[in-house]
């Protein structure tokens, strides 16, 4: 016999299911006393999924508009219910969603720009990485292949045609100082062809995104893999660890070094 709390539970999710499932297009004179209340709840949950999203994705929406972003909103709702009854998880399909729609053939950077604002979030409401000094000493066991990098929280990889991070700074410049945003988005856009490389992690309490080299995104991923040390230096051999494991440090990247290998992307 279910429990009262799961009873509650399937109740909640039943009226979910139910504002968001959507009525048919009647003419208001046929609308149902029940349809009209549904109704009011579906245009105050998308009211209130429309506000978590800008706040999720403020360069997007400062990118198609207030009125697409509504209309994104609508269409997320059907893929990806709120559920954590936190409306600040929720928006994380909305790269999925954008490359389905005629806005990524028009737009093919605005799904990108979408991972990019997503990766920051996480990176934002991670906790912060502390490196654990001591644990440096297995750099210079014998045995590499016991040993594994770890990075912190909230650590994410892009990789793009378009020059992504140039795009959202461009759009967090304070008001006044952007003069043409059209043409400056234009000039971005028309540079030399990518791919272009970037990591997204927490420094000092605070999102960031940094451009890397091609090695360096192949390098980080293949930490993410849970690939040894050793393993990594024989699939890069001409890869300058010293100079990376200096800047991993420095930017916060990296959290210890342990003899297993990280389950947190595996």
């Amino acid at each position: 016999m279910p429990s009262r709390y799961t009873a509650l539970e399937n109740r909640q999710a039943a009226l979910i299911n139910i504002i968001f499932s959507g009525i048919q297009p009647y003419t208001p004179q046929a609308l149902t006393v029940e349809d009209k209340g549904i109704r009011i709840y579906q245009n105050n949950l998308l009211v209130t999924a429309t506000n978590a999203l800008s706040l999720n994705y403020p360069v997007i929406e400062q990118m198609i508009g207030s009125e697409t972003m509504r209309r994104l909103t609508r269409h997320l709702l059907e893929m990806e219910l709120p559920s954590s009854g936190d409306w600040a998880d929720f928006g994380k399909q909305l790269p999925q969603l954008i490359k389905k729609t005629p806005l990524h053939q028009a737009h093919p950077y605005l799904e990108t720009m979408a991972i990019l604002e997503w990766n920051l979030k996480q990176a934002a409401i991670s906790a912060t990485t502390t490196l654990d000094v001591v644990s440096l000493s297995r750099l210079s066991e014998s045995d590499l292949s016991r040993v594994y990098l770890h990075f912190g929280a909230g650590i994410n990889l892009i990789k793009s045609p378009f020059k992504v991070d140039e795009l959202w700074r461009l759009h967090h410049t304070k008001d006044g100082e952007t003069s043409d945003i059209a043409a400056q988005i234009y000039e971005i856009l028309n540079q030399t062809a990518g791919p272009y490389y970037f990591i997204t992690y927490q420094k000092d309490h605070l999102p960031c995104i940094k451009s890397i080299t091609k090695e360096t995104y192949q390098w980080c991923s293949s930490v993410m893999q849970g690939y040894s040390l050793a393993e990594l230096f024989e699939q890069q051999a001409t890869f300058d660890f010293s100079q990376w494991i200096s800047n991993a440090i420095e930017q916060q990247w990296l959290r210890r070094l342990s003899e297993s290998p990280s389950k947190q992307y595996l």
